[in-house]
């Protein structure tokens, strides 16, 4: 009896043992290449998506006079990494540890809200007040909301921003190579470490 079980216990631990082996010959030869691949597949790393509301004044001036919209908006910015630009700086496959290095994140798709932002008020200045009819609107008009997509995209471009997603990028990218058993340190292009 006893050693039927001492039997039955080295055929389960020699199981155990030879399906662990088997599969760390299953497991690909992870390359720097290779890693790379995987987060270029991703192409653009999202890593915040900030809403925007302020309030812009836009003017036209001339030499009499002039005319002022004052303009709600309402939008949004993403921040995101171009992933095509990393690259690992160093790389050990045996530790299964690499340094990878990303590019700073940088404002991308401004989305100005036609629904929600609005010119709160137009007023005309000096003696564009005596031209009747339209006196400009309509250039106003197209001037402030160019000036409100810029303003959205101007509105990201803080330190705090950039910090939180460069923050958001590092925790993304480390998990998905902890899913591959990897540990990968990531850091920015102007950024010594």
């Amino acid at each position: 009896m006893r050693t039927l079980i001492v039997t039955l216990l080295a055929i389960v631990v020699g199981s155990v043992l030879l399906s662990s082996w088997l599969n760390r010959l299953r497991q690909p030869p992870y390359t720097p290449t290779l890693l790379i691949q995987q987060v270029r597949h991703m192409s653009q790393l999202v890593t915040l998506r900030v809403p925007v509301h302020t309030t812009r004044v836009t003017e036209i001036r001339g030499y009499v006079g002039g005319i002022r919209a004052i303009v709600i908006v309402e939008g949004d910015v993403e921040v995101s990494i171009d992933l095509g630009q990393a690259a690992f700086t160093s790389f050990d496959p045996e530790a299964r540890y690499g340094v990878l290095r990303l590019p700073q994140p940088t404002p991308s798709r401004p989305r100005l809200d036609h629904q929600r932002s609005r010119i709160a008020h137009i007023s005309r200045l000096g003696l564009w007040n005596l031209i009747p009819g339209e006196a400009g609107e309509a250039k106003l008009v197209d001037q402030a909301m160019r000036e409100a997509e810029q303003a959205i995209t101007e509105a990201v471009n803080t330190p705090g921003m950039a910090s939180q997603a460069k923050l958001h990028a590092e925790h993304v990218l480390t998990q998905f190579f902890a899913k591959a058993n990897w540990n990968v340190e990531v850091n920015f292009f102007d950024e010594a470490k």
